[in-house]
């Protein structure tokens, strides 16, 4: 087993965002997005032949002749942003203009973004062991979280005509990490009352990356509503991920840090309204 063998493949979400334009289309926008529910795991057998890596593995009773393991993850995510808007082109921008999106006839607009982005990455894995038929499963479990507070800057726009709209999106973002995990304590039903590692925790700071891209195709139902089906990208960077944080040496020093660089990149449809006014 390997922290790619339990990597969850597909999770719901979520994306809500409100938008206000002034009379000059100048405006801002709030939201949030998130994806939450990411459950993965992987399984070995083999009675008596399976080994927990390092040194801890082989000093922890059971754990160096194991007969079953398994192996899981959660993660969730959840993005909140507010942005300001500066318009650089609306309907009718350029009448003369080759590109028929910039003529007179389609609603365009494009939006210059700035603002401030939170995102919070809550994760655990878990290592069971199950030594020998009919006694409980030992475990090795990690938790780990990542908050990123920056700034990010980017672009949108939109072009409709009739019914039909087009949207394109893209941020990047950059600012500063808090991050931060920790481990429940080691033992084994083999040897009751014994604590091979005490629970510890560590936390650090670093540097944390976000960058967004996303295209929507729009169908206006009437004045007010539409039906919005989109794909969406998402990439994280500067995160501490749980199954990073397993640490198997054993030493008065094991699982006191974070391991920090890891990185997260998701991408899926969408499907959902919107209301303009």
């Amino acid at each position: 087993l390997n922290n790619r063998s339990m990597v969850p493949a597909v999770a719901p979400g979520a994306r809500l965002f409100y938008r206000h334009r002034g009379p000059d289309h100048g405006g801002w926008e709030a939201g949030y997005w998130g994806v939450y529910g990411f459950f993965g795991d992987a399984r070995a057998d083999l009675p008596d032949n399976l080994s927990i890596p390092g040194t801890l593995g082989a000093n922890v009773a059971g754990w160096d002749t194991a007969d079953s393991v398994v192996a899981g993850y959660r993660s969730s995510l959840n993005v909140a942003e507010v942005s300001g808007l500066l318009p650089s082109c609306a309907t009718g921008c350029d009448p003369g203009s080759r590109w028929p999106m910039r003529r007179v006839g389609y609603d365009m607009s494009f939006d210059w973004i700035g603002g401030l982005f939170w995102a919070g990455l809550d994760e655990e894995s878990s290592l069971a062991v199950r030594i020998d038929p009919g006694e409980p499963t030992s475990s090795y479990r990690v938790t780990a979280g990542s908050q990123l507070v920056g700034a990010q800057v980017g672009g949108q726009g939109r072009v409709a005509r009739g019914r039909w709209a087009l949207e394109g999106r893209a941020k990047v973002g950059l600012g500063g990490s808090w991050l931060e995990q920790s481990a429940q304590p080691i033992t084994s039903p083999l040897a009751p009352g014994v604590e091979y590692r005490p629970g510890r925790e560590a936390s650090t700071t670093g540097l944390g990356f976000l960058s967004t891209l996303g295209t929507t195709v729009v169908y206006r139902l009437n004045d007010s509503w539409g039906l919005r089906a989109g794909y969406d990208l998402a990439w994280l960077e500067g995160l501490a991920l749980a199954p990073d944080q397993f640490d198997f040496t054993d030493t008065t020093d094991s699982g006191t840090r974070v391991q920090k660089g890891g990185g997260l990149y998701l991408h899926g449809a969408s499907l959902g309204l919107e209301a303009r006014w």
